[in-house]
């Protein structure tokens, strides 16, 4: 339903925690890429650090390798200011 709801909705920012990357994970990459995600622009995860593994698959399934990737562990209520976005 994640994936489903960004190409409805154009999301460009998603944040989860590693623990829910993980399991998404478990259900492969076909169900990830059959939607189109190409409104993300940012990916963000928060409460624990993400394993490499994790953060490989979220980046390049979800991410589709070209999104920034936010790891922001032990920061969960610092999270909404680093997903902002600055203009220069």
């Amino acid at each position: 339903r994640y994936w489903e709801t960004v190409q409805r909705l154009r999301i460009n920012q998603f944040y989860g925690a590693p623990t829910a990357i993980r399991l998404l994970m478990k259900y492969g990459d076909d169900w990830v890429s059959k939607y189109d995600r190409s409104s993300l622009k940012t990916l963000g995860t928060v409460g624990e650090p993400i394993n490499h593994e994790a953060w490989q698959w979220y980046w390049e399934v979800v991410g589709e390798g070209r999104c920034t990737l936010v790891d922001t562990w032990w920061q969960t209520g610092k999270h909404c200011l680093d997903m902002c976005e600055y203009s220069e």
